[in-house]
C-alpha cells in the first residue's frame, strides 16, 4: 500500500461584523480551500508542522521513508518506520522551492519547524540514530529515541545540530525561538539523571523542557510531572519572559 503526505493550506478572508440593535448584518460565506497540494513519494510520508515564512511561502516538516520518487528528490539515510526528517520549502502558491531529507541510519520523527530571526529555520523532533549521516551525537538511550534539533540556513544548509537525551525514551515535540535568540524545546521523557537529563523523573514519563542558547548549548532543563504519565506537545514563550507548556 502506498501512503502519501496530504498537505492542505487553507487561505481565506473572513469578515466579522460587530452588530448591535438595529444594525443590519451581512451574509458571510464560510472559509473555503484556496488551494491544496499532495506531496510525497513511493513510501510513507507524514507531515506534522507548518509555518508561513517571511516571503509568503511555507516551511513544512514531517518524516519520510521515500527516496527519489514523487516529490522526494533525496535518498533516505535509513530507518524502518519513519525514515528521515523531511523538510520542504514552498512558495506562496505551494510549489516546492527546495527540500531536504535529514537523518541517520535509523528512524527520525520530525515534529516542529519554525523560521528563525536570521531567515533560517529550526527543525525539531526525535532520532534513534547514533553518530551517522546528519546526526553527529551518540545515542543516549540504547536505541531509545533522543531529542534532535537542527538549525538550517534559509536555503536548507545545516548550520548545526544537537542530539540530547538520557538513558530512557526522549521524544521531542515542539520548538520555539526565544526572545534572546535561543530555543525552548518540549517533549516527553522516561529518563532519569543521565546524558543531558539532570532531574529524576516523577512517574513513568514526564514533560521535559529544555532551554538552549542561540548555538544549541543547554542553559537549563527540567522534568515536570506526577506519579503517572505526562506527555508534552506545545510550548510558547510568554510576554513576561516565562513559558507556557501544554500536554
Amino acid at each position: 500500500m502506498r501512503f502519501k503526505l496530504y498537505f492542505g493550506i487553507f487561505l481565506a478572508a473572513v469578515l466579522f461584523l460587530a452588530v448591535g440593535p438595529g444594525v443590519a448584518t451581512a451574509s458571510v460565506d464560510a472559509p473555503g480551500i484556496a488551494w491544496q497540494k499532495l506531496l510525497g513519494g513511493s513510501r510513507w510520508d507524514e507531515a506534522r508542522s507548518v509555518q508561513q515564512a517571511a516571503d509568503g511561502g511555507y516551511i513544512l516538516l514531517g518524516d519520510s521513508l521515500s527516496s527519489l520518487s514523487g516529490n522526494v528528490t533525496g535518498t533516505t539515510h535509513g530507518g524502518t518506520y519513519s525514515g528521515d526528517f523531511w523538510l520542504v520549502k514552498t512558495n506562496p502558491a505551494g510549489a516546492i522551492q527546495w527540500q531536504k531529507l535529514l537523518g541517520g541510519s535509523k528512524d527520525e520523527d520530525g515534529s516542529s519547524v519554525q523560521q528563525t530571526a536570521d531567515g533560517g529555520y529550526v527543525a525539531f523532533g526525535s532520532t534513534n540514530s547514533n553518530a551517522n549521516g546528519d546526526v553527529s551525537g551518540t545515542n543516549r538511550g540504547s536505541d531509545f529515541p533522543d531529542y534532535w534539533i537542527v538549525k538550517l540556513s534559509g536555503t536548507g544548509t545545516i548550520q548545526w545540530e544537537r542530539l540530547l537525551g538520557g538513558s530512557g525514551q526522549d521524544s521531542g515535540r515542539c520548538v520555539q525561538q526565544t526572545s534572546d535568540g535561543g530555543y525552548i524545546l518540549l517533549g516527553t521523557s522516561s529518563s532519569n539523571p543521565s546524558g543531558e537529563v539532570t532531574d529524576t523523573r516523577n512517574g513513568d514519563e514526564d514533560l521535559w523542557v529544555v532551554k538552549m542558547n542561540a548555538t544549541g548549548v543547554i542553559q537549563w532543563n527540567q522534568l515536570l510531572g506526577g506519579s503517572s504519565t505526562e506527555e508534552g506537545y506545545s510550548v510558547q514563550q510568554t510576554s513576561d519572559g516565562g513559558y507556557i507548556l501544554l500536554g
